[in-house]
């Protein structure tokens, strides 16, 4: 992922692993604006029936969809980047990022930032 600049210069950039490629799962394409920033966070998942699915902890919220996706800190990940998101370790629709990145993204980015997520 990339953060421009102003005059369209890439001022950040980081690999990241983007929601799994299923019905339900995909990050969300379009455009779209950061909502807030909050560190730390509680971020929780629920099922299409409301059953929580997930509770997870992070340092660093920044979310752009509503307040269910956005860029985060994922430290479970073992990696980031390439085709990982399509080889099981794709998230929820959040945009998960190394816990480095995740702080320097958060350092830049404000609220009202534009987001624009494509494939």
């Amino acid at each position: 992922m990339r953060f421009y600049g102003d005059d369209g210069s890439i001022i950040w950039e980081a690999d990241c692993i983007t929601g799994a490629p299923d019905e339900g799962h995909a990050t969300p394409q379009g455009v779209w604006y950061v909502i807030a920033k909050e560190s730390p966070s509680t971020l929780i998942g629920y099922t299409p029936s409301g059953k929580k699915e997930y509770e997870t902890e992070v340092e660093y919220w920044m979310p752009f969809e509503g307040n269910a996706v956005g860029f985060h800190d994922a430290t479970w990940q073992p990696g980031f980047g390439g085709s990982m998101y399509a080889e099981g370790y794709g998230s929820h629709g959040c945009v998960n990022l190394s816990y480095s990145d995740a702080e320097s993204l958060y350092g830049i980015i404000q609220p009202n930032d534009v987001v624009v997520v494509h494939s």
